[in-house]
């Protein structure tokens, strides 16, 4: 978990970091949600904390930079404490217009999100970063 986010998993955004392992293990599986079809057999996450098991609903599945001089509007990995209207609007806009494909899922200001981030080597020091909010029944 990003040493920015609160230790217990709470808040309205969870950045977590992974390996993106050949073997598949850790972070390795993620490389599949290039593919929609993929997503669309696996449009969820299940995230269990010690406190309790949470469902996710993937919103967006983007491909990013974190090179000083990547010419990207969408630095994800900038957005992690995003309490205020404004930041979470800001964030999941990004996250929207930068997306593989249209899940058709949505997130609104209030929403508790998850973001799982990986290498992927498509760009120079890219990232595969699979965007979620909390399922609400």
């Amino acid at each position: 978990m990003d040493k920015r986010c609160y230790r217990d998993g709470t808040g309205s955004h969870v950045l977590i970091h992974g390996h993106n392992m050949k073997t598949g293990f850790m972070f390795g599986q993620l490389k599949k949600y290039k593919d929609r079809a993929f997503y669309e057999a696996h449009p969820r996450i299940y995230f269990d904390t010690l406190y309790e098991e949470r469902v996710y609903d993937i919103i967006a599945v983007c491909i990013t930079s974190v090179a000083e001089n990547a010419n990207e509007e969408f630095k994800n990995y900038d957005f992690i404490r995003i309490d205020d209207e404004d930041s979470f609007h800001a964030y999941v806009t990004g996250a929207l217009e930068e997306s593989l494909y249209d899940t058709g899922a949505e997130a609104y200001y209030g929403d508790e999100l998850l973001t799982l981030s990986t290498c992927d080597y498509t760009k120079a020091e890219g990232r595969l970063v699979i965007i979620a909010r909390r399922h609400v029944d």
